[in-house]
């Protein structure tokens, strides 16, 4: 049966379904409180941004590559008119704006949020090695808990501003109850300067009992995508997510677990619990230790008489996007086009949108396509029943809504691999179908214009919608 309306998700907003989300859940009073606080710092702008809702417009504008409206689009759509393949190159712009500590510190937090992640990267080295070393994580990214954030943090400074890098410390209470990575300056003469990506804080470190935390919001936020993962049923969340998805959202099951997912997390008593987890003592987290696994791994990953963080290490490399003959790449959501498990992954994995490539394939014919980072999903239409995908034969899963035909995250598992240059993917299908390609894509970053894109003149064209 196929719907005969446009799914209700094309009238929702990832940041409202998540607000409306939390208050759905009796765990939290008072919504209102940690949104209030957040949209009072710098930082209140990113809940409001156009890439989070799903476009209702139809009129295209066509605009210039350098002259996209990056912080009030709702849409960007790039079309290849051409008879063969053309590159979107993707740079970062983190790295052209070092003016002060407080500058890039704030670039950062423009372009990262406290959220779920599609992995562990400590446990899953294989695959995030290609992620953390280049722009990868900023461009398609930006996720992680605080400690991720603070190693990010710590790497980028070590990398372009040594002298000064804010070294990450960790903290915990004595039950567990509260834990954190924050990242401290040293200064001489000066009291030390507070750095928290993960909560959006800069300021003096005397000064942090009364700064914190407006950026609790993020771990609320990160609770609701759990919830709507786990509104999927065991099948659907075998098809659509990686194990270790999985295992990352295990985490939320542990009882009773971090003060801020219990029961009615009050706003106020949040600095008296950082407070306290302090006073216990904070240690250094020092990457070029092998106190842990994961910090070996990374570190063998490098030259061994490399001090330097594996972390952001080609940070300047950009990232290619190749768009094929006649296809189109279209960063944002769209009524009509989209099952509305791709809105799920965007509030599951929040500060993400859909950047989805489409194109045309014929009957019995392999097209071989590089793209720059594993999918959330490949959608075709429902009369398909499978497809040829890098020599093995797939099987498509029914959407929600029953118009489209799914290879989610875990199908796709041991099928297609992440690599440093992206990757491979060959397909066939025995009739004509219409092949949509679901990448996740940073919007914290592209709606900041933290990233800019380049191209050879006369050969893709760029249309918003606002």
């Amino acid at each position: 049966m196929k719907c005969s309306k446009i799914p209700s998700y094309a009238r929702k907003n990832v940041v409202k379904r998540l607000l409306e989300r939390i208050s759905s859940n009796s765990n939290v009073a008072d919504i209102k409180r940690f949104e209030n606080a957040f949209r009072e710092t710098d930082f209140g702008y990113q809940l409001d941004l156009n890439l989070f809702n799903s476009s209702s417009k139809t009129q295209l504008i066509e605009v210039a590559s350098d002259r996209i409206p990056f912080n009030s689009m709702q849409k960007l759509i790039v079309e290849n008119p051409t008879d063969r393949s053309q590159s979107l190159i993707i740079h970062q712009m983190l790295t052209s704006q070092l003016d002060s500590d407080r500058k890039i510190w704030k670039n950062l937090a423009c372009s990262t949020w406290h959220s779920n992640p599609i992995g562990d990267y400590r446990q899953n080295v294989s695959t995030y090695q290609h992620r953390l070393r280049g722009s990868s994580y900023f461009v398609f990214h930006g996720d992680g808990n605080c400690v991720a954030l603070g190693v990010i943090l710590f790497s980028f400074f070590e990398h372009f501003k040594k002298s000064i890098s804010p070294k990450p410390y960790y903290c915990c209470g004595a039950q567990r109850e509260f834990m954190h990575v924050f990242n401290l300056i040293s200064r001489q003469g000066k009291p030390e300067l507070y750095l928290d990506l993960d909560q959006k804080i800069f300021c003096d470190f005397r000064d942090v009992n009364k700064n914190y935390s407006p950026g609790l919001l993020g771990q609320l936020f990160a609770q609701a995508g759990f919830l709507i993962y786990d509104s999927f049923s065991p099948k659907q969340k075998d098809s659509l997510f990686q194990n270790m998805t999985h295992e990352i959202m295990d985490v939320y099951r542990y009882k009773p677990g971090p003060i801020i997912y219990q029961p009615h997390p009050k706003l106020n008593e949040f600095s008296t619990h950082f407070r306290r987890a302090r006073d216990l003592g904070f240690e250094e987290v020092l990457l070029e230790s092998n106190d842990y696994p994961w910090k070996k791994n990374f570190k063998d990953l490098k030259d061994k008489n490399d001090k330097s963080p594996f972390f952001l290490k080609d940070i300047d490399q950009p990232v290619n996007f190749e768009i094929p003959h006649k296809s189109s790449l279209q960063f944002g959501f769209s009524e009509s086009r989209l099952p509305s498990e791709i809105f799920d992954f965007a509030c599951i994995f929040f500060g993400r949108i859909p950047a989805i490539l489409t194109l045309e394939l014929e009957p019995n014919k392999t097209s071989s396509l590089q793209i720059p980072e594993l999918p959330w999903l490949i959608c075709i239409d429902k009369h398909c029943p499978k497809i040829l995908l890098n020599e093995r034969s797939l099987r498509l899963k029914p959407s929600k809504c029953e118009r489209f035909g799914l290879i989610g995250m875990g199908d796709l598992e041991n099928i297609i691999e992440l690599g440093a240059s992206g990757c491979s993917l060959e397909i066939q299908s025995n009739q004509s179908i219409t092949l949509r390609i679901v990448i996740p894509f940073n919007a914290l970053a592209l709606g900041s214009s933290q990233l800019s894109f380049e191209t050879n003149p006369g050969t893709l064209t760029f249309s918003v919608e606002q």
